[in-house]
């Protein structure tokens, strides 16, 4: 048998410096939902501004040659969130999480390992990983707070009828009526959306398109409030965004608005990860702001490979001429290549990490070990 390591080891003081009385670090993990190789800044994207993730990456070690669980979002997620590779995560496609796969009572999750070291725990986002009514829901599996989409499929929405926090089911009737076969057409009709002379999205279907409730304001309300609660503890937060997964649709076009892109749904595309990037902006700044900095390890990467040609009305894995926000690799999502399974990861702790690159291979089933490294179990 086998001990598996953390892929920092090396890069940080021994453990036995916890046991010593030093706080254990608080731990964040961000991520992305079918983000492209290169869609932030500090991979090269031109066309989109991704500032505070840009800083992020720049403080962080990067690791250069970092794979995700699996080359779609659910396998993917039971990998990150359990440690196990596709031999034996429990989740193994995205299809097969309704009714027939889901986490059970005996899997040993992230959130339980650190929730017995005295972590608090909290997810926010998609899960995927396990429906309303199943063992596999997040509050079963270590989570202490958890709210978001537990149903991946109607995490494809960004105007929910309704949430779940800690199992009980929270409602929106500002969203009744959205029009979600009119967001999916869009993806290949570039008028099916409409804007205001202001950039503002207009809802399809509801009754007042300027009273709405759009998920990623929600999460992040959420996690920021997370962290508030328990910064006189060591907390583990998972930030499952669900940005930029389409079909795409934003509250408001922002600096994109009036901006010479090749159609709609790319200023759409940039203003999601421009959001994503405010959002991962506010995480940090109130973890600076209440003096966590120091104490905080922020992991960020990708779920997946490449999927923005299926948001851009383009032949499968086929590269943006406008963003190349692709990458290098061959294949893309739901394929077992490198463009499919290769993905932005970066680990920052002031401090503790020196910034740079690493060209250790690591890949999603390594988090577990790390973060019971980081927390001296």
């Amino acid at each position: 048998m086998t001990t598996r390591r953390s892929f920092l080891s090396g890069m940080l003081a021994a453990p036995a410096v916890w046991a010593a009385g030093r706080r254990r670090p608080n731990i964040i993990f961000i991520l992305a939902d079918d983000l492209s190789y290169r869609d932030l800044g500090a991979y090269g994207q031109r066309y989109i501004e991704t500032p505070n993730l840009d800083r992020l990456y720049g403080e962080s070690m990067r690791f250069t040659q970092a794979y995700c669980g699996a080359a779609e979002c659910a396998p993917s997620r039971c990998s990150l969130i359990t440690g196990m590779h596709m031999g034996h995560a429990r989740v193994r496609l995205n299809r097969s999480v309704r009714g027939q796969e889901h986490l059970l009572d005996e899997d040993v999750t992230v959130a339980e390992v650190l929730k017995g070291a005295g972590y608090a725990t909290g997810f926010v986002g998609k899960w995927g990983i396990g429906t309303p009514g199943t063992s596999g829901v997040p509050y079963k599996q270590g989570f202490d707070h958890a709210f978001g989409y537990y149903d991946q499929l109607t995490a494809h929405g960004y105007f929910p009828d309704s949430l779940h926090r800690n199992g009980v089911r929270i409602d929106y009737p500002e969203n009744a009526g959205y029009d979600m076969a009119r967001t999916y057409s869009h993806t290949k009709d570039d008028g099916a959306h409409q804007y205001d002379d202001q950039g503002h999205f207009l809802p399809p279907g509801l009754k007042d398109p300027s009273n709405f409730a759009y998920s990623e304001q929600l999460f992040q309300k959420e996690a920021l409030e997370f962290i508030r609660m328990n910064r006189e503890r060591p907390f583990f937060l998972y930030y499952a965004t669900q940005l930029p997964h389409g079909p795409v649709a934003v509250p408001s076009l922002r600096q994109y608005r009036d901006r010479a892109y090749p159609s709609l749904r790319h200023k759409e595309w940039a203003a999601m990860l421009t959001q994503l990037d405010e959002s991962t902006g506010k995480i940090a700044a109130l973890v600076k702001e209440l003096k966590l900095d120091d104490n905080t390890v922020i992991f960020f990467a990708g779920d997946n490979g490449y999927s923005a040609w299926g948001y851009f009305n383009r032949p499968r894995h086929e590269d943006d001429p406008f963003f190349h926000n692709k990458g290098p690799w061959r294949g893309g999502k739901f394929e077992s290549r490198e463009g499919g399974l290769r993905v932005p990861f970066f680990v920052r702790w002031p401090g503790r990490i020196r910034p740079g690159e690493s060209e250790q291979i690591c890949a999603f089933w390594d988090f577990l070990p790390t973060a019971a490294e980081l927390g001296g179990i």
